[in-house]
């Protein structure tokens, strides 16, 4: 599975029930969930926009990134390419999720999403998405 955005901001920033179950299954080894590498660096800017002092900032960001590097897959040319054909073609998705989405389906694997008109807009067209929650009923 490859975890977008959206999944890994409800794991650092907001407490999401099942988002917190999926992170503790991937840390116990229950399922494989990576993170594209574009995530981390969209999550440093996220964490960077957050009105805190300046040192717990910093020590957020960086243990945020330690953790974030144990799951962190790296995206290659081919996929960068393929995402910003579905950049261009999708018109309500941003392109760190079309990255996400293009890692997914060169891995044959599926994008996993928070957000449900996402997961459904994603699908309309062709993308194996699933929401947290569904990956919840499944392994659980």
């Amino acid at each position: 599975m490859i975890a977008d955005l959206n999944v890994v901001k409800s794991w650092i920033i907001h407490d999401n029930l099942n988002s917190r179950i999926l992170r503790e299954m991937m840390e116990e080894g229950m399922i494989n969930v990576r993170i594209p590498e574009i995530v981390k660096y969209e999550m440093c800017k996220i964490l960077s926009d957050l009105n805190l002092p300046t040192e717990v900032l910093r020590r957020l960001v960086e243990l945020v990134m330690e953790y974030l590097d144990f799951f962190l897959i790296k995206v290659d040319g081919k996929t960068f390419s393929d995402a910003i054909d579905i950049y261009k073609s999708l018109k309500n998705v941003d392109f760190t999720t079309a990255v996400c989405v293009s890692l997914a389906k060169s891995l044959g694997d599926v994008c996993v999403t928070t957000d449900h008109t996402l997961a459904t807009y994603l699908r309309k067209h062709g993308f194996s998405v699933l929401t947290v929650d569904e990956v919840i009923k499944i392994f659980r």
